[in-house]
């Protein structure tokens, strides 16, 4: 009879779980677009028992349970969750373009609290190092451009935020070139105050 190793039968117990704990992620984002956040936040919570602390599994669920208390305009929960999120994000080396993801979450949330400044610094932040990617998210660069275009603009830098306005409107025109109608309305805007 072969022996049960321990250590191999617990390994594939939390890989298991952390593969169960990404199915809940995923249909939590399911319920989460069909405007169903309890039975979401219920799926998401389920998924935080099941993953491994600290994974990269963690820092998604994380995230989408802090844009879940974002909507519902529970700011200091999704701060927390979403701070939380970007930690392991980065401990657990999760893709460029999901931290970016994450830290434009916790950019809006800064400037929803009114802290402008400090969402700037992170909007320049993620500017600057999707112009250093080598396959950045054109809508990651394109909605950071936007919101620090609004900032600034607001701060009077009238000459920055028309440089991050004529940056972003190309890459718009290309993300929605087959759907026009799904162009945000600041976009367009946008591109008459100029």
């Amino acid at each position: 009879k072969d022996a049960v190793n321990p250590k191999a039968l617990k390994k594939q117990m939390l890989h298991d779980q952390e593969m169960v704990a990404e199915a809940l992620l995923s249909l939590a984002r399911v319920r989460f677009d069909k405007h169903d956040t309890d039975n979401a936040k219920s799926m998401l919570d389920k998924a935080l028992n099941l993953s491994a602390d600290g994974s990269q599994c963690m820092a998604r669920i994380l995230h989408l349970r802090g844009i879940i208390h974002s909507v519902e305009g529970d700011n200091n929960s999704a701060n927390t969750d979403i701070e939380q999120a970007y930690k392991f994000a980065v401990s657990s080396d999760l893709d460029i373009n999901e931290r970016l993801s994450i830290m434009m979450s916790l950019a809006e949330l800064l400037q929803a609290e009114g802290k402008s400044d400090e969402a700037a610094h992170l909007y320049d932040d993620i500017i600057d190092q999707c112009r250093n990617l080598e396959n950045p998210s054109d809508e990651i660069l394109a909605t950071a451009l936007m919101s620090a275009s609004l900032i600034h603009l607001s701060n009077g830098d009238i000459e920055k935020s028309n440089n991050e306005i004529t940056e972003a409107i190309p890459l718009y025109e290309a993300l929605y070139e087959n759907e026009p109608d799904k162009i945000l309305p600041n976009v367009l805007s946008a591109k008459y105050i100029k």
